[in-house]
């Protein structure tokens, strides 16, 4: 198995760039159960295969913001790109769901992970099955 830092590393992009889907399943699977959002993936993919099979999987998909990206300190480290997608079936999520799992109690872990398959509260991750272009480069 790598560590995270090896599964995870990449060289920065360019305007044009294609970003295939799928590299945090990938980065889960490489990194098996030592990752530390190892189970809270498996559990939500196990609501959405059950309870949400028509939405795509957070392992096989791409990511985007909606909009602005909403931290408050970002990363310096972290490469940031605009990036369009051609459409068809991404589906918009509230990510505030997945974070600060730590210690929560596994019943409203799963309200959580359902209410982020239902599309409750604000929108502002897009999951992407398809590949991302990078249409600027922010930083």
């Amino acid at each position: 198995m790598r560590t995270e830092e090896e599964a995870f590393d990449t060289p920065r992009l360019f305007v044009g760039a294609q970003i295939a889907p799928g590299r945090w399943g990938r980065l889960i699977a490489a990194t098996g159960p030592t990752h530390p959002h190892f189970y809270r993936e498996d559990l939500f993919e196990a609501v959405r295969s059950h309870e949400f099979p028509d939405r795509p999987s957070r392992l096989t998909c791409g990511y985007a913001w909606i909009g602005e990206p909403g931290w408050a300190e970002p990363d310096p480290t972290e490469h940031v790109y605009e990036v369009a997608y051609p459409g068809g079936d991404a589906f918009p999520a509230h990510m505030g769901y997945l974070t600060d799992a730590s210690g929560v109690p596994l019943g409203e872990l799963i309200e959580r992970a359902r209410a982020y398959w239902r599309g409750d509260g604000a929108l502002n991750e897009l999951l992407v099955p398809g590949e991302l272009e990078v249409v600027a480069v922010i930083r």
